[in-house]
């Protein structure tokens, strides 16, 4: 148990939180990781018949043997970390002594849920029961009415056990598909990003080169390309993490103002290059906060600003605005395009559903509304759209208002750090990828950083050897090589007294966000998912290096 979890656990020592447990509502039992009971529900003990005294401290399988679908249950839950439903089972429980001891039959409905500490790991489980022994004697009861000889309950009775136990088996072939999808989507996500990282870096430090015309315009061609494979690989896997619970938000007071001023600042050049204007209207909103993730309010408006460049007519303009609705903001982004008929409308949040788009010559993947629409949703908004034939369409996000909290919450202008500089004094990054392709692209972005002299190494125990062999002040670690992983690396470069204070920044296609939280638990600095834009990459050298010196 790592020390977050032994400090979350401290928490059942407190008298209060024990005695919340005990009266909450439902039988419940609380279980350590090791299947250990440590606190009871009154309403447990009054359903098994059992005693406080004679469970705490006792282990599950002690109290209740000879239960394989429980175990095979709670090993689920260990292995997916998700809640697990049992199927209906019988398990007599013992009465009283004092009234003879004897056994009487009990039906159960079962759940079994983790609760996970502060690092993300499995602290308890709580198993949860409920007795439904009266609905089936209920029916036994009713056959019997029936007319049916009185065996006939013992039927039914085993009818319902199979159908639970055929119901828990398809549950499981269902967990098992999605399991095997979302592995499918990880190693395409990161067999796709891997050759992406080589074709968008080395296209924009071509895009910086003094080039011919019509070679500059060639460059510019394989990096929309590029990006546009990039756009829909990461709408395909955001849609799958918000469908199957895996995409974490961080929700807090967003500035409307500067969420704005953000996307402008990344499209006014499309807008530019494609001969529209883009007008803003914060008269009614102008210092308005939401209660969003700040990420994907930017990801929701980039989509709307830009379909609505994209449909718009020639020489166009687009609105937007940001209006108060009661105790809500809504943004609106209204476009002069050619608008949409009624069938069109419902068909607008529809994956992969791009209308007449196609036959227009408009690139898109058919996934950036539906993606708006499940994101807005999930940060507890909602989203419309309302279109006049030949006049344009106006597409709005309603998300609650908030008050700002203490903290700066203004979006910081980024940088540009493409132009080469030198520090104070030499720094060494060891970077460690076995794609040569990989190691040449971060060659040639750090010559603009000439004070650094970069060292490579394409094993994880070449790394290990020469982190301990000579200074190192930054360390860019992928995550997949031929003989030891880089979360293998992480660890044994945190572990020795020699390398454990350099900082380590971890530089994958993996882009899972589980697998991002355990890293930086284990240590890393910082985590990038390949492809790495330049800027992006020369900016948290900058950062990491400044701390230094």
């Amino acid at each position: 148990m790592t020390p977050a979890s032994e400090d979350y656990s401290s928490a059942l020592d407190t008298e209060t939180w024990r005695m919340l447990f005990e009266l909450g509502p439902g039988a419940s039992v609380l279980l350590d990781r090791h299947l250990n009971v440590r606190a009871v529900s009154d309403q447990y003990l009054s359903a098994t018949n059992t005693t406080r005294d004679a469970m705490l401290g006792r282990h599950l399988f002690e109290i209740f043997p000879d239960n394989p679908e429980l175990g095979a249950s709670l090993e689920r839950v260990f292995r997916d970390g998700a809640a697990d439903s049992m199927a209906a089972q019988r398990y007599d429980i013992r009465g009283p002594i004092s009234e003879g001891g004897a056994y009487e039959e009990r039906w159960w409905s079962q759940l079994n849920w983790p609760v996970l500490g502060p690092d993300g790991d499995l602290a308890f489980v709580i198993h949860r029961v409920e007795d439904i022994s009266a609905y089936v004697q209920a029916l036994g009861a009713a056959v019997i009415r029936s007319g049916h000889p009185i065996d006939r309950t013992a039927e039914v009775q085993a009818e319902i056990l199979r159908r639970a136990q055929e119901l828990q088996v398809v549950n499981e072939q269902l967990r098992d598909v999605s399991q095997a999808k979302n592995a499918f989507l990880s190693r395409m996500s990161h067999e796709l990003r891997t050759p992406l990282t080589a074709v968008i870096g080395f296209g924009e430090l071509l895009e910086l080169a003094d080039l011919e015309d019509d070679h500059a315009e060639w460059v510019s061609l394989i990096l929309r390309a590029s990006r546009h494979l990039l756009e829909l690989m990461n709408n395909v896997l955001d849609i799958s993490r918000v469908e199957t619970g895996a995409m974490s938000l961080s929700l807090e007071p967003v500035s409307v103002a500067g969420s704005i001023a953000g996307v402008i600042d990344l499209l006014h050049s499309v807008a530019y290059a494609s001969d529209h204007a883009i007008d803003t209207d914060l008269t009614d909103a102008a210092n308005a906060y939401v209660l969003a993730d700040q990420q994907r309010l930017r990801q929701v408006l980039t989509n709307l600003v830009s379909n609505a460049l994209k449909y718009n007519r020639p020489g166009g303009r687009v609105d937007l605005r940001a209006l108060r609705v009661g105790s809500r903001v809504r943004l609106e982004v209204e476009d002069q395009g050619d608008g949409l008929s009624e069938g069109e409308m419902a068909l607008l949040f529809v994956p992969f559903e791009r209308l007449n788009a196609a036959s227009h010559g408009i690139e898109g993947t058919g996934l950036g509304l539906a993606l708006s629409k499940t994101l807005t949703e999930t940060m507890g908004g909602k989203i419309g759209a309302s279109s006049t034939p030949g006049e344009g369409s106006t597409f709005y996000v309603e998300l609650a208002a908030i008050e700002p909290s203490t903290l700066d919450m203004t979006d910081a202008t980024h940088r540009r750090l493409v132009v080469s500089r030198d520090y104070e004094r030499r720094f060494v990054l060891l970077y460690v990828d076995d794609v040569s392709a990989n190691v040449r692209l971060v060659t040639e972005i750090l010559k603009r950083r000439p004070m650094i002299e970069l060292v490579s190494a394409t094993s994880g125990v070449a790394a290990l050897e020469l982190s301990r062999q000579r200074p190192i002040n930054l360390v860019l670690l992928d995550l997949h090589l031929p003989d030891i992983d880089g979360e293998e690396v992480l660890r044994r470069l945190r572990a020795d007294t020699t390398t454990c204070d350099i900082p380590i920044v971890m530089l994958s296609a993996d882009a899972v966000p589980n697998q991002v939280k355990r890293l930086l638990n284990l240590g890393a600095q910082r985590y990038l998912t390949k492809p790495v834009s330049v800027e992006a990459l020369l900016g948290l050298v900058d950062e990491v290096l400044a701390q230094q010196s």
